[in-house]
């Protein structure tokens, strides 16, 4: 008994696509009808349905009309295929979870500068990826010299200030021996426009501890204001 074929239209419902859809990927010779009626309507059947959705399938996942056309012309073994695209989409959703982390970061960066507080529900602690002596202006030399990450400049910097020297800080996901305790900081502002602008006014809070820990705000570097500003953390008894 020959097959039921079926209408453009059928298969297009069937398959949850349009017609223009189907015959923009006969166009491209990525598949043909079972057959062509004397009127002109296509015809199609199951070969061409499983063909159409393997097809759909593999525009879901991104592959360009070129791409499907070399894979369908070269027949390759689909578990190779499918493997490599599920590497491909585990490497891009690291690199979606890390641009979260950043964006995390930026958001906490633009909300914590813009308030006089802040609340730290749980502790967490300190990385130091740069000291400096207390003297010295950190700039984008030492971001260079440094050899690191170029998200780096859009993470959220901490630091802690010492009479002698500076560590410039990320968070960090292990205990280290910088650590920030749970409570509500007064957010304090320093503009620093020069290392001895910032050593005058940071000492008289030196005087009486051995470190002091600050929140860098880098709004002003988003204007025309391009003068660094540091709120120190000063906490609430």
């Amino acid at each position: 008994m020959p097959e039921k074929l079926v209408t453009i239209s059928t298969l297009a419902r069937l398959l949850k696509t349009t017609n223009h859809t189907i015959r923009y990927y006969e166009d491209e010779g990525l598949f043909k009808p079972a057959e062509i009626a004397p009127n002109g309507y296509r015809k199609y059947g199951m070969s061409q349905a499983y063909q159409l959705s393997f097809i759909l399938f593999l525009r879901q996942l991104d592959f360009s009309v070129a791409s499907i056309k070399q894979i369908l012309q070269t027949n390759p073994s689909v578990t190779d295929l499918l493997l490599a695209k599920k590497i491909a989409i585990q490497t891009e959703r690291h690199r979606l979870e890390q641009l979260e982390k950043i964006l995390d970061d930026q958001l906490n960066i633009h909300q914590n500068s813009a308030s006089p507080t802040l609340k730290v529900a749980t502790p967490f602690y300190l990385q130091s990826v740069k000291r400096l002596p207390i003297d010295y202006d950190f700039g984008i030399t030492e971001i260079m010299d440094g050899n690191w990450n170029p998200d780096f400049i859009l993470r959220k910097l901490y630091y802690v200030i010492t009479p002698d020297y500076y560590d410039i800080c990320i968070v960090s996901t292990k205990p280290t021996s910088q650590k920030i305790a749970p409570g509500e900081y007064q957010l304090t502002p320093i503009k620093a426009s020069s290392a001895e602008s910032f050593d005058q006014q940071v000492a008289p809070y030196l005087k009486n501890q051995k470190r002091i820990i600050a929140l860098e705000d880098r709004r002003g570097f988003l204007t025309a204001n391009s003068n660094l500003v540091i709120h120190l953390l000063i906490q609430k008894t």
